[in-house]
């Protein structure tokens, strides 16, 4: 092994990271190269101590697990036989001059730059030659993220008793990004605006804040360029396009979940964005606590900000949306009427009667048929068969009020009244408790259908009904006849 002076004079300390670099292939995964060692950066190689600068989050990790390794790498190499840490911000690092980026590497053995054994640079990218440094070869950006659907707005959401408060919180940010709900996730089942909303918040920044930089993706689409970032050794690239991003939108972030490296890299992502001052919106399928296949620290940061629920649309709401489509799509009235029948038949969500009005129409225009009840009935029966077959729909909440009323002898405007009396207080929860357990509808239906305004006071109903059903023999049997007559 090489002996060190005392006083060593000074190695390039780029030249030197790269050689460290490029001996740890074989040692250490690629992924851990591109994500935790390339980010760093190397500023000074003197006295036998390597420097080495980096992001908090980056310099711990490396710290932790990687000094030992550096250290015995540098020291076989004759460069260093310690490693010293610097933890910097973004900003100061980006101020800092330029070191190690994936478009900056040397062809072949990065030690054709340290080649005389002392430890000192010659030759190659190293103190005597900077011109592999100063001119880099050029390659196109690297292109991330998904297109913003310009037809996509907040004019063209249409409104309705599911989505209020979710399209209310989705135009404050587009308004004041960073300053209200940040972050903002939407969350719901597939078809009820979540990718609409995102889309708008997106087109009204874009439109009105034309400073900011606005990143809209798919879950999918993070994943898919993180990991060709990653195949093209070009990870610094990724980061840069992510982490200078003033809006940051991600669509359906629940796939994310098992992919335990993008999770990690999503996880700096949002922090730094979120250090920085940028708006993050995203959406999921599920609230942040039931999104259990994701880690709990990223649940945490999702919902460290608002969560809004969006509710599958009320017949009012599809209604309404069927009107505006036909407005747009058929001149004659009578047409128009025929096509509202959708808003009937076709209830799992906006995105699917989108794909039902659009087939209604195709078939009507394709086999020159009139569009009237039996094409509309025609397409629902081609398009969604489960239809005829599946079972009946599974009961309102009125229909639960109305049983539970006859079976306790009580008026529905008791039920949902203010009465804390315990013929009175009792039925309620049985009512909800129902309710909650054999109506399609969310909690915050349920409170709304109560005349409560906090969906908790269900969670209670539903949790002392359930303890005085295991408890209470009589209450089993009564609440247990309450099913069988909803069936």
């Amino acid at each position: 092994m090489l002996e060190h002076p005392p006083h060593q004079p000074s190695t390039d300390p780029i030249a030197a990271w790269r050689l460290i670099l490029d001996r740890l292939r074989g040692r250490v995964d690629e992924t851990t190269l591109e994500l935790w060692l390339h980010p760093l950066h190397p500023v000074d190689c003197s006295d036998g101590t390597l420097l080495l600068a980096g992001e908090p989050h980056l310099v711990r990790w490396a710290r932790e697990r990687c000094t030992p390794l550096l250290t015995e790498v540098a020291s076989d190499a004759g460069l260093a036989h310690a490693i010293a840490w610097i933890e910097a911000s973004a900003q100061q690092l980006a101020e800092a001059p330029p070191t190690w980026h994936a478009h900056d590497r040397m062809p072949g053995n990065a030690s054709s730059g340290l080649a005389n054994g002392n430890g000192h640079a010659s030759g190659g990218a190293g103190a005597g030659d900077r011109r592999g440094l100063e001119h880099p070869e050029t390659i196109p950006p690297l292109q991330v993220g998904d297109p913003i659907d310009p037809s996509l707005t907040f004019e063209s959401f249409v409104i309705g008793h599911s989505n209020r408060l979710a399209h209310g919180a989705a135009l404050q940010v587009a308004e004041l990004p960073a300053t209200v709900f940040n972050p903002l996730l939407l969350c719901g089942p597939p078809g009820t605006g979540k990718t609409h909303l995102l889309h708008a918040i997106a087109n009204y920044v874009a439109a009105t804040a034309t400073h900011l930089n606005v990143h809209l993706c798919t879950s999918e689409r993070f994943v898919s360029d993180f990991l060709g970032a990653l195949r093209h050794r070009r990870i610094g690239d990724f980061k840069d396009a992510l982490r200078g991003v003033d809006v940051l939108l991600v669509d359906d972030i629940q796939f994310l979940a098992g992919k335990e490296k993008t999770e990690e890299e999503f996880f700096h992502t949002f922090n730094a964005l979120e250090r920085s001052g940028a708006q993050l919106v995203l959406t999921s399928d599920q609230p942040p606590g039931q999104l259990g296949e994701l880690s709990e620290r990223l649940r945490a940061r999702f919902a460290s900000g608002l969560v809004v629920e969006l509710e599958r649309p009320d017949d009012a709401l599809r209604r309404i949306y069927v009107a505006r489509r036909a407005a747009e799509e058929l001149d004659a009235p009578q047409e128009r009427a025929q096509l509202s029948h959708l808003a009937e038949k076709v209830t799992d969500g906006i995105r699917t009667l989108e794909g039902a009005i659009l087939s209604t129409i195709a078939y009507r225009t394709l086999t020159g048929r009139e569009l009237d009840q039996a094409l509309v009935d025609d397409v629902v029966r081609r398009l969604y068969p489960q239809k005829a077959t599946r079972p009946p729909e599974r009961p309102t909440i009125r229909r639960v009020q109305d049983l539970v009323c006859a079976e306790f002898q009580i008026d529905h405007d008791a039920l949902i009244g203010p009465s804390r009396a315990a013929a009175i207080s009792w039925p309620r929860q049985v009512a909800m408790y129902l309710a909650r357990h054999h109506t399609q509808a969310s909690l915050p239906t349920i409170a709304r259908a109560f005349n409560r305004r906090d969906h908790t006071t269900v969670m209670h109903a539903v949790s002392r009904v359930t303890e005085q059903i295991d408890r209470d023999a009589t209450v089993h049997e009564q609440v247990s006849g309450l099913v069988r007559q909803l069936r």
